[in-house]
């Protein structure tokens, strides 16, 4: 049981003595006997190809679809960007500005199309949205919450 969770007692005496603290197969830092690698060289390992459950760089979260560019300067924490956002950054060939957002058309987040993709800025998309809630069939532009019977 001990061999296998590689828990080791230290001692050069005892039978199983291996020769010091096991070192990182990444950097060769020395760890303890339970990790398999250090801290640093763990988190790099877990998002990157060499983990067993990469799945090519691409999650999604909140219906959109997120890809691993670790290099791009509006990366999150864990160096992945919103697909829509690139897409559209490669058609106009420049990175977008935090008062930008990309509207998909359709209202399907993980239609990332170029012909599905709409750029406003953020009151351009307010007021889109504004004006397709107030003119619908039947609804108060005045109150959300109350529509006419018919």
């Amino acid at each position: 049981m001990r061999d296998k969770l590689r828990i080791f007692p230290k001692g050069k005496n005892h039978w199983n003595w291996k020769g010091g603290l096991p070192k990182c197969p990444d950097c060769g830092k020395k760890i303890s006997y339970i990790s398999v690698r250090c801290i640093k060289c763990h988190k790099n390992f877990a998002i990157s190809e060499k983990a067993p459950n990469w799945k090519g760089g691409r999650r999604q979260a909140r219906g959109y679809i997120f890809v691993y560019k670790p290099e791009h300067p509006f990366c999150d924490y864990h160096g992945y960007v919103a697909e829509h956002r690139f897409v559209m950054e490669r058609i106009l060939g420049r990175y977008l500005l935090s008062t930008e957002i990309i509207h998909h058309i359709n209202g399907i987040k993980n239609d990332n199309r170029i012909e599905n993709l709409k750029l406003f800025s953020i009151s351009e998309h307010i007021s889109f949205h504004m004006i397709g809630n107030k003119f619908r069939k039947g609804h108060l532009p005045w109150n959300k919450g109350i529509h006419i019977r018919k």
